[in-house]
């Protein structure tokens, strides 16, 4: 090879060196410029922050010292007021709790090395409790001096004032006696036991921890810098990389736009986006079928045209929350249901909130539309609340009844005085007295008042019915028969016995009437006539449905609750005093049915009963016996005992009694009945049911039980069913409702003589 070509060769081989050089030098100086300014700039920063950072961390560590120690002075607080609760209840006296309290306190311990305690003050400057210094406990120590200042007394007038305080004082070192440092603590006042609790900590333990704090930090410091090194040269890298990221970034984007996409999808709730002019500018499949608009023609379009939003209860149209959230810039979230309807004007029961959606820079850059279809969990709370609203309504009617029983009770009472004495009164007269007319009326306003009391127990359901198997069918189509020749000729009464069985429990009597008050509480609802429609269909679970449908006005719905409320009557005074649907409300829930008013099928009421249907074998049956011939005289006077509270009821029937010629004793209670019955030979004793102290129940079986086998005869003025039936089957010779007449009582004292005869128990 020659020279000349050698030389070329030699520099090639330098200009190649060169430039690789030069490009080395040029990264370099890239890689300087991109690293060493943000170390320049955290250099200068952390010789400006440090010291700044350093008093804040400072004054950050103190607050939370203050805060732990004023956490441990509130749990022993909870403690002591758990200890007061006890007291309070009754399970642990004073003294023990407060021992029980010292004892847990001066075995306490917190901190780092297990050294730091709590104290116990009292309001009068002693030291209850020091577990490193029990040389103070029991001692006053007002003027005790520590420092510049009496240290006791500071922190219990401190309480005092201000409930808990912190403070700042000195205290001896506990484990060098001349050692005097300061301290940080906090007391508070425990006023049912007027002491004074604290704890505290070293400033100079609090000095060593942070000291110790900075040291850890340090790391943290040379940690800094590394990652400060890090991040210029991964800026070196983003620079060679920049258009990379941008194309990733860009790919990345149209991800996030695809997943948003199918998340909207995915989500159960309607869901749709405004832009800030109100224009929709994406919807879900469930918002597209919601609204009935499909996404690509609703896109652009005003909200309001595609959500249009009523008001459930009057109809007017309603502002969508979205655009609420335009006006406000908050969250939305209405109170209550709104309608919306669709494009075809189908109308849905919603519930929606709608909320921004916040820019980078915090501006407002749009709305989310969040609404779902509630009108299925709409109608399940109002089928709650109806069913609630109907609780309530048989609560009170329940309430009502028992009200009604007690007025009923009360009222015979004094309807059998009444009755008595006018009957009293009428045996005095001589036969052509014109009084009689007198005692005539006071007997039949007594009569009438009575049947006004049978109505009330029927609605109580505290009547004396039999109880027997019954065909309805043969019931409804008796009385069909019946109305259509007493009632006003223009009304068509009509049966529909659909029902394949139709048997159920209940007194005939009672039934009946109740058929008939429903009959004729249509009548009144029909003066220009109409139709009376009787019909009976089965129901699942073994019940009858009965249904009383008239063609009148109908019942306003408003009135309704109140319908079967005794004494409630939308009828003139004259025509009616509000208590036959109250008694039959009484003598349908009497036979476990129940009864409503609903609209009926043409307009009018319907009033429908339910009721259980029977088994098909006689449940109670009272059979009906002829009455026993009278007790055969003798010598002697019968003997009777009458016990009642009511002295009316009480001075009645002995006055009816003696002037049938019989002895009577009268007794106003249970007690005065037994000693009577003790001492004096008896053949029949009256006894009543209901009575304070001790009831009739409880007499008979105390009669009883001291061996004492005289008839009884049971007076009421409202009949407990199961009570009564246990008493009859236990012996009792009979019941006598009250009020009753002079022959009733008569006819009843004689069958109980009559029993008195047959079984020989008298004393």
């Amino acid at each position: 090879m020659s020279a000349s070509r050698r030389g070329t060769a030699s520099s090639d081989v330098i200009l190649r060196q060169s430039l690789e050089l030069h490009r080395h030098r040029l990264g370099l100086r890239l890689a300087l410029s991109s690293i060493l300014p943000p170390i320049i700039t955290v250099v200068i920063l952390m010789l400006a922050i440090v010291p700044l950072f350093r008093g804040i961390l400072d004054r950050n560590y103190e607050y939370q010292e203050r805060n732990k120690l004023r956490s441990l002075v509130q749990v022993v607080m909870t403690a002591l007021h758990d200890a007061q609760a006890l007291i309070e209840s009754g399970a642990i006296d004073p003294e023990t709790a407060k021992d029980r309290t010292i004892n847990r306190l001066r075995q306490l311990r917190y901190g780092a090395d297990g050294t730091d305690y709590f104290w116990v003050l009292d309001v009068r400057y002693r030291m209850i409790m020091h577990p490193y210094r029990d040389d103070l406990e029991g001692r006053e120590l007002a003027d005790l001096i520590v420092g510049e200042a009496p240290l006791i007394r500071q922190m219990v007038d401190r309480s005092l004032a201000e409930g808990s305080a912190f403070l700042d004082y000195h205290w001896q070192w506990l484990d060098d006696a001349e050692r005097i440092e300061p301290k940080i603590g906090y007391v508070a006042l425990f006023e049912p036991w007027g002491w004074v609790i604290g704890t505290a900590s070293y400033r100079q333990d609090m000095a060593d921890a942070q000291a110790a704090l900075y040291r850890r930090l340090l790391p943290v410091v040379a940690l800094i810098l590394v990652v400060v090194l890090s991040l210029g040269a991964i800026n070196t890298l983003r620079i060679l990389r920049g258009e990379r990221r941008r194309q990733a970034a860009e790919d990345a984007l149209r991800e996030r736009e695809e997943d948003l996409r199918l998340t909207l999808r995915s989500i159960a709730d309607a869901v749709i986006t405004i832009d800030i002019w109100g224009r929709v500018t994406r919807m879900n499949p469930v918002a597209e079928v919601l609204t009935g608009w499909p996404l690509a023609e609703a896109r652009g379009r005003s909200l309001d045209e595609i959500y249009r939003l009523c008001d459930p209860d009057d109809g007017h149209p309603l502002e969508d929350p979205a655009l609420q959230v335009l006006q406000r810039q908050e969250v939305v979230n209405p109170a209550s249901d709104r309608i919306l309807y669709d494009r075809n004007d189908a109308s849905h029961r919603v519930a929606d909130s709608a909320a921004p959606i916040m820019a980078r820079d915090g501006a407002i850059s749009g709305v989310i539309l969040v609404f779902r279809d509630v009108s299925a969990q709409h109608a399940a709370r109002e089928a709650l609340r109806e069913q609630e609203e109907r609780l309530r309504q048989a609560e009170k009617l329940e309430s009502i009844g028992r009200l009604a029983g007690g007025v009923a009770h009360d009222f015979n009472n004094q309807l059998t005085g009444i009755m008595g004495f006018a009957e009293l009164l009428a045996g005095k007269l001589l036969a052509d007295d014109p009084r009689h007319a007198y005692v005539d009326q006071i007997l039949a306003c007594a009569r009438r008042s009575a049947d006004l009391t049978d109505q009330l127990l029927a609605y109580a359901r505290k009547g004396s019915y039999r109880l027997e198997v019954v065909d309805m069918h043969v019931v409804i189509n008796e009385l069909a028969g019946m109305l259509r020749h007493t009632i006003d000729p223009r009304i068509e009464i009509v049966s529909e016995t659909q029902a394949p069985l139709a048997t159920v429990y209940g007194d005939p009597g009672q039934i009946h009437n109740a058929l008939l008050n429903l009959a004729l509480n249509a009548r009144d609802a029909m003066p220009d006539g109409g139709m009376v429609r009787f019909v009976t269909t089965a129901e699942p679970e073994e019940r009858l449905r009965v249904s009383v449908i008239d063609t009148g006005p109908g019942i306003d719905p408003a009135l309704r609750e109140r319908i079967f409320e005794p004494f409630f009557t939308t009828k003139q005074s004259h025509k009616g005093v509000g208590m036959g649907l109250a008694a039959v409300h009484g003598i349908v829930t009497g036979m476990g049915g129940t009864i409503a008013v609903e609209d009926g099928p043409g307009g009018g009421a319907a009033f429908v009963m339910s009721l259980p249907l029977a088994e098909g074998t006689l449940r109670l049956k009272q059979p009906r016996e002829e009455p026993p011939p009278l007790p055969p005289p003798r010598s002697t006077p019968w003997r009777i005992v009458v016990v009642d509270d009511e002295q009316p009821v009480r001075s009645s029937v002995v006055g009816i009694l003696e002037g049938a010629g019989y002895t009577v004793t009268e007794c106003g209670d249970g007690d005065a009945a037994l000693a009577t019955v003790a001492q004096v030979p008896v053949d029949l004793i009256l006894l009543d049911l209901l009575m304070p102290r001790r009831n009739g129940a409880d007499t008979y079986q105390a009669l009883r039980e001291s061996g004492i086998t005289v008839p009884v005869l049971l007076m009421t003025g409202f009949s407990d069913q199961e009570q009564a039936r246990s008493l009859l089957a236990a012996g009792a010779c009979g019941l006598l409702a009250k009020p009753f007449s002079r022959e009733d009582l008569l006819q009843a004292v004689a069958t109980g003589l009559a029993r008195a005869v047959e079984d020989g128990a008298s004393t």
